[in-house]
C-alpha cells in the first residue's frame, strides 16, 4: 500500500514537472522573447534595468506561485499518507491483538489437554491395577480350587469308571432314563 502511494506521489512530482518543462517554461520563455526583442527597441539605462527588474519580478513570482502549488499539494499528500499510516498501525494492533487472544486461547486449551491425558493416563493405571488384582482374586478363590478338583478327578478316574461299570448302577441309570422319558411325553 505505501508502494502505491509511492508511486502516486512521483508520478504527480513528474507531472508537474513535465507541466512546468513544457507548458510554463514554454510562456516564459515566449515572454523572455519577446522582453529581449522590447529591450532591443528601448534605449537609456533606466528602462533597460525597470525591464530587468520586471522580468525578474514576473519570474519570481511565477516560480513562487509553482513552489506554493507543489508545496500544498506535497502537504495534502502528507496528511494522506500518515492518515494511511495511522489507519495501517491500527490494523496491525488489531490484527497482535487477535493473534496474542489466539495464542493464549490455544496454550490453554492444550493445558487442558494435557490435563486430560494425565488424568486419563492415571485412571489407566487404576484401572489395570484393579484389573490385575481381580484376576489374582479369580485366580486364588476359583481357578486354583477347580484345578485341585480336577486333579482329584482325574487321581480316582479309574475307581470311578469301575463304578460305573457295576451292572447295578448301569441298570439304575436306565431306569431312571426311562422314568424321565415318560415324564416328557
Amino acid at each position: 500500500m505505501q508502494q502505491k502511494i509511492i508511486w502516486f506521489v512521483l508520478f504527480l512530482v513528474s507531472a508537474s514537472f513535465s507541466y512546468y518543462w513544457f507548458i510554463i517554461r514554454d510562456a516564459d520563455a515566449m515572454a523572455i522573447n519577446e522582453l529581449e526583442y522590447n529591450d532591443e527597441l528601448l534605449t537609456g539605462d533606466v528602462t533597460q534595468t525597470t525591464e530587468v527588474y520586471a522580468r525578474l519580478e514576473k519570474k519570481w513570482i511565477g516560480t513562487s506561485k509553482h513552489i506554493q502549488n507543489l508545496e500544498q499539494k506535497t502537504d495534502t499528500l502528507r496528511f494522506h499518507l500518515d492518515d494511511e499510516i495511522e489507519s495501517s498501525k491500527d490494523r496491525f494492533e488489531k490484527l497482535r491483538g487477535d493473534l496474542e487472544d489466539y495464542i493464549r486461547k490455544q496454550n490453554q486449551i492444550n493445558v487442558e489437554l494435557n490435563n486430560t491425558i494425565a488424568q486419563n493416563h492415571k485412571d489407566l493405571k487404576k484401572s489395570i491395577q484393579n484389573i490385575k488384582r481381580d484376576i489374582k482374586k479369580v485366580e486364588n478363590k476359583r481357578i486354583k480350587p477347580l484345578e485341585t478338583e480336577i486333579k482329584g478327578v482325574q487321581e480316582n478316574r479309574e475307581k470311578l469308571d469301575k463304578i460305573l461299570e457295576l451292572e447295578m448302577i448301569i441298570k439304575a441309570l436306565e431306569k431312571q432314563a426311562a422314568q424321565e422319558a415318560k415324564n416328557q411325553e
